[in-house]
Parts: C-alpha cells; structure tokens; sequence
C-alpha cells in the first residue's frame, strides 16, 4: 500500500511537470501572440492605406511620383513658360551685377516717401533702370489663374532649387521698382509692382514642397510688409487702396496651400524612405512605415482652421505628444528589422515645427495688413479714424480680420489699436507671433515700440504699423 507521503510527493511532482511545461510553452506562446497581433495590424493598414490611396485618387491627389507629374501638368499652363523663363534669365544677370554692391549701400531698402531725402536714391535709380525691362515684361504678361509650366526635372525627392532661386531674385526687383516708385510719388506705377508681385507668385506656385511653400510664405510677408509701410504716409487713393484689398483677397486659402504641401511631402518622404536597405530588403515594402507616414500626414490634413494658434498647437502635439504617432510602436516591436521607422518619422518634427510657426504667423499677417488697409479706407471714407476696430465692418471688413487672436484656449482678442491725439495717426499692432505660437501671443497694451523687454526690442517692423 502506497504511503500517503508517497502519494503527495508525486502529486506535487506532476504539479511542478506541469508548471515547468507551462513556462517552457510561455514565451513562444507569447511570442505567437505578439506576431498575430503584428499581423492583423499590418492587415488593417494596408486595407486602410488602400482604401485612403483610392481615396486620394479619386479626390485627384497626386499620391506617388508618376500622378504628381501628370497632376502639375494638367494644372499649369505652358502658354507664358518662355516668357517666365526669359525674365528669370535677366533677373539673375541684373542681379549678378548690382548685387554685390546692394550690401555697400545703406539706406537702400528704405521705403522713404516723396520730398524726404533718400540717401541712396542715385544708386537706386541706376538699379531701377536695369530693372525696367524686367518689370515690363512681367507687365505685358496677361494675369493667369495657372501657375507656369516649367522644365524642371520632375521628381519628388528632388528640391528644385534653381526654381526656388528664381522667385526671389525676381521678386527682389519689383520690391526694389516699389521703393523708387513710392519715393516719386507715382502711385500707379507703385500698385502694379505690388500686383505683379502676385502675378509672379501665381507663376511660380506649381510646386508645394515644404521649403517651396516657405518662400511662397516668404515673398507674400514681403509684400505685405511693402503695403504696411506705405501706409504711414499719405499716398493712396481710395481706389487704390480697394485695389490692394482685391490683391489680398485673392490669395489661395491658407488651408488649401498646407493641404497642397502635406501632398506632395507625403511622396517625398515615401520616395525617400523606399531607398533605405532596410526597406530596399524587403522589395521596397514597409507595411508599418507606410501606415505610418500615411496616419501621420492624415492626421497634419484633418486639422481644422489652418493657421490659427490652435492649428499650431495641435501641430506640434501630432508629432511630439504622440512621438510620431506613439500608437504605432506596436508595429515597430512586431516588424524587426523596422524598428526604427518612428525615428525616421521624427525626424520630420523640425521641419513642420517651423511650417506650423509660419502659417500661424502668415494668417496674422494677412489679417493685420487687411485690418491696415481697412483703417486707411475708413480714414478717407469718413475723415477719421474709427474708435474701435469693429468699426471697420463699414467698410467691409469682417471680425476674423481685426481679430490677432482666436483661439478655443485663449479667446478672441483684437489687434492692439490706438489713434493719435490730435487724430492724424493710427498704431496697429500684433502679439509675440514669431516666438511663441503655442502661447498666449496676444497683443500688448501698448504698442511695441514703447516696450523695451524683448522679443519687441529692435523688432518694431514686425509688430507695429502706422497709419496716416
């Protein structure tokens, strides 16, 4: 007869056989686990990036290298290309020949009005008289809603530089035709250097790559810093000035200009990526990077009121709170070698960090130069400044252009506002728009030039009009 000692010692035996065989099937268990939760994943996505690419497709949104040259050749026009081209070619020889010297020269890029003494206006008009054929040219041109059709190679992970190069270079002539035209009082001549400066930028508004987008942003500030100015003396007619307002309202949306860039980043970025070896090794497939990418420049589309603060905001929490997005480590953990496919995607982070500054402060800016304009208009129309900016609503302005803020976290809060005492002038200014975008960037209470703390100090031009 079994002892009852014997009996318990084997029934405990067979209980650790047991737990032993459990922890030895564990880990491939868990392992198996983790693979088929990596896999149906992966299923998911590639059914959701097909169903997004049809979308796309569908929308007609370039989505790879081959659609996106098809797309701009059938949104641009070859009909004035020769022309653009033959005005690029002379403003880079204008330029390789005054240029150099433009640096020597103080006081060249001064906006200084009609029976003022412009230091530097000799040189400037030797400049302006190489110019002329340039600004004529652009003039005789007919006024396009396509932008040029130009034969640069067509590829997406290509920057076309030269391209780039060409829009400011020319612009730089109109800028400096203004100045002259402005300081002898021929207003005319003034409003079609600003016109021409749209009709350029329409031209050349065929591409949207981030960086392209970024001197589109930067020759629009341009112009609208020429407009600023010229406000603070007398020199507009009230036609005039309704002709600026047509310029600035004309310009392409701001939502549409970041949908057209994250377009066409989002087949940079997967161009690029297909050449990496770890991606070249496995066919040029990455199911995981490729969900990815898409979420993520799905997720920069989706955001609603492109350039307020709160776009900026959501902006940077797409990519820094959700590290690019954090609910796809999962794929990363289950896709080795391609483990490293969020880092990569980080490394996008600088780069809309600043587009997201710069559309933020681009939709200031145009709000802030209509407002200018409006309050020169109201000055004509009634022999007075307003007392308030909702005012303005009498000559046609609406509140989202005399509001700097608007904001669901902050509220909405005007532009700064005050009239001179005796009347003559008007100050308008903005907030901390360059440094803190996802902060209460309101405007101050007083106007900048009267804070000496910074960001304000030495930065006026950035902050502060004058009207008169």
């Amino acid at each position: 007869m079994t002892s009852p000692i014997v009996t318990a010692l084997r029934g405990t035996r067979a209980r650790n056989d047991r737990f032993y065989w459990y922890l030895i099937a564990l880990p491939p268990l868990l392992v198996a686990f983790l693979l088929s939760i990596g896999f149906v994943r992966d299923q998911t996505r590639a059914r959701n990036n097909r169903w997004w690419s049809q979308y796309q497709q569908r929308q007609g949104i370039p989505t790879d290298e081959s659609s996106l040259v098809q797309f701009f050749a059938a949104n641009s026009s070859t009909e004035h290309s020769a022309a653009w081209m033959q005005i690029a070619a002379a403003a880079h020889f204008i330029e390789s020949q005054t240029w150099p010297l433009v640096d020597h020269v103080s006081d060249l890029d001064l906006l200084v009005p009609q029976g003022e003494v412009w230091p530097a206006e000799p040189i400037a008009s030797q400049f302006g008289k190489l110019g002329a054929p340039v600004i004529a040219r652009i003039e005789a041109i007919p006024a396009a809603d396509k932008p040029a059709w130009f034969p640069e190679v067509m590829a997406a992970e290509t920057v076309r530089f030269p391209y780039i190069a060409d829009h400011r270079t020319v612009t730089r002539i109109i800028l400096h035709d203004f100045r002259i035209a402005y300081h002898a009082g021929e207003t005319d001549r003034a409003l079609r250097d600003i016109k021409s400066i749209s009709k350029l930028s329409i031209a050349y508004d065929g591409h949207h790559r981030l960086v392209e987008e970024l001197v589109q942003t930067a020759v629009e500030s341009i112009q609208d810093g020429a407009i600023r100015k010229s406000l603070a003396h007398e020199f507009w007619s009230a036609e005039q000035l309704q002709g600026l307002r047509d310029v600035l309202a004309a310009r392409k949306p701001l939502d549409v200009r970041w949908h057209n860039m994250l377009d066409e980043e989002q087949i940079f970025v997967a161009a690029n990526m297909r050449k990496l070896p770890m991606v070249q090794n496995r066919n040029g497939r990455s199911t995981g990077f490729a969900g990815a990418n898409q979420n993520l420049f799905r997720s920069l589309r989706q955001i609603p009121d492109v350039g307020s603060v709160d776009f900026g905001s959501t902006v940077f929490d797409i990519f820094n709170s959700t590290s690019t997005p954090r609910r796809h480590q999962a794929v990363s953990i289950t896709a080795i070698p391609l483990a490293t496919e969020q880092q990569l995607l980080a490394s996008l982070t600088p780069a809309f960090a600043a587009a997201a500054e710069t559309f933020v402060r681009r939709r200031i800016d145009r709000d802030w130069t209509v407002c200018a304009v409006g309050l020169k208009q109201f000055q004509l129309r009634f022999k007075r400044f307003p007392d308030r900016l909702d005012q303005l609503a009498d000559v046609g302005l609406t509140p989202d252009q005399w509001t700097a803020i608007n904001s669901r976290i902050y509220g909405s809060k005007p532009f700064g506002y005050r009239v001179s005492a005796d009347g003559s002038a008007a100050t308008l200014w903005t907030g901390d728009t360059i440094q803190n975008i996802r902060y209460d960037s309101s405007p101050p209470p007083q106007p900048p030039s009267e804070i000496e703390n910074e960001p304000f100090a030495g930065l006026t031009d950035h902050f502060e009009t004058i009207i008169r």
